[in-house]
């Protein structure tokens, strides 16, 4: 079978067919040895070693420094080098083969089982070869030569002839710029959501008093009333899911009722079954086993018996989204694996201010949610664009 030649998708005013390079014809490649000898808190060369490979292709810095040395020497990697991990700690090879790009000279060294790639600029750009290595159906022609079971490696003798399709330099040029952009997008929505998620945090420690302290640290100036503790099951009550568990597990997106867990995963698939949790308009999925939380304000149907749903026991006197927060942050004491509600979490006490306050606290927090949401969504529909691009682009 032929080799496709063109991509599915490309800038209009390029035509020319791409051709097949090898691997090894990209730039001079060097094998990494250990320089863990060299290893020195303070100093100044950050260390890539396998830990520096995430899974979304960017470097995470384990903050490994390296010094100054005659062995380090001829390890440090120069602006717009590459670097591709041979190694993986899966068997299902979640980053082997993934590719660094170096974004600053003088900074980095490289350690035993990364294979250095410095790219030859005049034929090739090391934006475009970043992001075709890193794209998945182009990354796994590295993983199909990996051997091992536990922890899968492969060698660069045997996939420096593996083979890939390239343009001209002008068409990678534009290719790279393109993705990017996109990635800067995406890493800005990231920085705003992780601000913003810090900001909840911080404003949640301050809004609920500390342990055994019956005053938050900020309040509302109209409120000067001590909380009160009081037990939470006064609070809540709880409902077994198991009216609403799915029978069936085949999921489908085009499915409306959405089947929740409490952990992070959340929404597991979508389910057409329809015996709906629908009897309040917000809920709290509370994890039996282990302990995680859910604020729930839509019909949904569940997987586990192992979860409880909570709802108020007085919505004259409390607030869900509150006391949901309130429930979220509360430390307990884990029993392992065993159910917690009954025998740890209710009887346990919390401090709790009127209904008036709780409102006017939880309305801050909901428009705090509202924006980690808007970044959240937006940086998923980013990645979407960016995957799409890269199967119709790299062939």
């Amino acid at each position: 079978m032929e080799k496709q030649k063109k991509p599915q998708i490309r800038f209009k005013k390029y035509t020319k067919e791409w051709e097949q390079h090898k691997l090894e014809e990209l730039g001079i490649a060097t094998s990494g040895t250990s320089i863990e000898s060299e290893f020195k808190e303070g100093e100044k060369y950050k260390v890539i070693s396998i830990g520096s490979y995430s899974e979304n292709s960017t470097y995470n810095d384990q903050g490994i420094r390296a010094r100054s040395s005659e062995k380090t020497k001829k390890r440090i990697l120069n602006k717009n080098d590459l670097t591709m991990i041979l190694n993986d700690k899966t068997s299902i090879g979640r980053i082997i083969g993934r590719v660094l790009i170096i974004d600053e000279e003088d900074m980095y060294v490289y350690n035993q089982r990364t294979q250095r790639i410095e790219p030859y600029h005049d034929k090739y750009d090391a934006t475009f070869l970043y992001e075709m290595l890193n794209a998945p159906q182009i990354r796994k022609k590295i993983y199909q030569k990996s051997q091992g079971n536990t922890q899968i490696y492969v060698n660069w003798s045997t996939i420096k002839e593996l083979e890939y399709m390239i343009p001209e330099l002008k068409e990678q040029k534009e290719i790279g710029q393109m993705f990017k952009k996109i990635n800067n997008l995406i890493e800005l929505h990231e920085s705003q959501y992780k601000k913003i998620t810090n900001l909840k945090i911080t404003l949640i420690r301050k809004m609920f008093p500390e342990k055994d302290k019956e005053i938050p640290e900020i309040r509302f100036k109209e409120y000067t009333q001590k909380w009160e503790k009081r037990k939470i099951e006064e609070i809540f009550e709880y409902e077994r899911p198991d009216k609403y568990i799915v029978k069936s597990e085949e999921y489908s997106n085009n499915s409306k009722t959405p089947v929740l867990t409490a952990n992070k995963t959340f929404i597991l698939g979508y389910t057409d079954e329809t015996n709906t949790y629908t009897k309040e308009k917000e809920s709290i999925l509370f994890d039996d086993f282990t302990l995680d939380t859910k604020y729930v304000d839509f019909p949904y149907m569940v997987k586990s018996s192992a979860l409880k749903i909570l709802t108020l026991k007085n919505k004259e006197t409390d607030d869900l989204k509150f006391n949901y927060e309130l429930l979220k942050n509360t430390k307990f004491n884990i029993l392992g694996h065993a159910r917690h509600y009954i025998s740890v979490v209710q009887p346990k006490e919390i401090y709790t201010t009127k209904k008036e306050e709780q409102e006017k606290i939880a309305e801050i927090i909901k428009k705090i949610d509202k924006l980690i949401t808007l970044h959240e969504n937006q940086i998923s529909k980013l990645k979407e664009v960016k995957k799409t691009l890269q199967n119709k682009i790299f062939i």
